[in-house]
């Protein structure tokens, strides 16, 4: 169905005017084409609105209480364009975001807090995901966007670098290497790692089976969040990897967390379904890349400078 306001703002003009000429020119329009436009719009309705003699124009009793409603009506039509219009720019509505393990990071929080200054309307329904999901709950559609640990499977996503960190190997506070300062991956493939039963990228990866020449791990214990893995290893079933963000915020008593110099860094991106960028994915990962450039740039500088 199509929408043609016009008549109404015609007649709204002429009743407010009370003169066809001025109407005319406040409209942008002939004045013979606003006479006619009047005389269908009252045509269609069967009734008259204006009362025109050679001295002036009167609104009729139907005038009067058609211009209270058609000024009315305008004004919601107006104000329902308008917000359709901010919906359509992501100024509006409602944002699924899945976190993840990100507590120990100042990136992901800077992002939220200035996509909330950015679009105050835009509700934003923060989310939680398992390990079983690493996409954060992106392929079953739970959420619109989510920050993730790369890599994994992520056929059909698209993805913002947000930050990369160092990772750093997770020990019991007993084990022999924990009295190292620093360690190198040579010491630490044939120890048992934890299992986690998801995406076999993102387990190779954490796991470090490219330092195994891509095999599998020494199998430890099977796991399903970064709790059950730091008490295995503060029990000595295993060693494991984990950005060093999330080491800084999982100090427990009974484990050491130490560097590793030739271990390659983790990287956390904000993904979304590349067939589904709504408005408001599109500005929360513009506003992603402009804190990760900012990252980047202090990063980059010169504190002596």
């Amino acid at each position: 169905m199509a929408f043609d306001f016009r008549p109404l703002r015609y007649f709204v003009a002429v009743a407010e005017e009370l003169h066809f000429t001025r109407a005319a020119e406040r409209l942008y329009i002939a004045q013979p084409a606003l006479s006619e436009q009047i005389r269908r719009l009252e045509g269609e309705l069967g009734v008259e609105l204006l009362r025109r003699t050679t001295r002036k124009v009167e609104l009729t009793a139907a005038g009067e209480q058609f211009l209270l409603r058609a000024r009315r009506i305008l004004e919601e039509a107006d104000e329902a364009l308008e917000e359709a219009a901010r919906a359509a720019r992501g100024e509006t509505g409602r944002i699924r975001v899945s976190t993840g393990a990100t507590a120990g990071l100042a990136q992901v929080p800077r992002v939220l807090r200035e996509f909330r200054e950015a679009r105050p309307l835009v509700h934003v329904d923060l989310r939680q995901s398992d390990w079983e999901d690493l996409s954060g709950g992106l392929r079953d559609g739970k959420v619109d966007a989510a920050f993730v640990w790369l890599p994994f499977d992520h056929d059909g996503l698209s993805f913002e670098v947000v930050h990369e960190e160092p990772r750093v190997v997770a020990l019991e506070a007993g084990h022999p290497l924990a009295a190292e300062r620093v360690l190198r991956m040579e010491q630490l493939v044939d120890e048992p790692w934890p299992w986690v039963d998801t995406d076999p990228v993102a387990v190779a990866f954490w796991t470090c089976a490219d330092y195994r020449g891509g095999a599998a791990a020494r199998r430890g214990p099977t796991i399903r969040s970064m709790e059950g893995m730091l008490e295995a290893v503060r029990a000595g079933l295993c060693v494991a990897t984990v950005p060093r963000s999330q080491a800084q915020v999982s100090a427990l008593p009974g484990i050491a967390f130490r560097p590793v110099a030739d271990l390659t860094p983790a990287t956390l991106a904000l993904g979304w379904r590349t067939a589904d960028a709504t408005p408001g994915v599109r500005a929360l990962v513009d506003i992603a890349r402009e804190v990760a450039s900012d990252g980047e740039a202090r990063d980059s500088s010169d504190p002596s400078d």
